[in-house]
């Protein structure tokens, strides 16, 4: 698990090491999200 800030807001990472294994301190991420909607029933 990677803890990154973007701005004040904390996100935790979770993934295979072979996806965040190369990621080091201080180094910039970047981030795309999209907004899903979905019927939960």
């Amino acid at each position: 698990t990677v803890y990154a800030s973007f701005g004040g807001l904390m996100m935790a990472l979770t993934a295979d090491k072979q996806f965040i294994g190369d990621l080091e301190m201080d180094m910039k991420i970047y981030l795309l999200a999209k907004n899903v909607d979905i019927e939960i029933t």
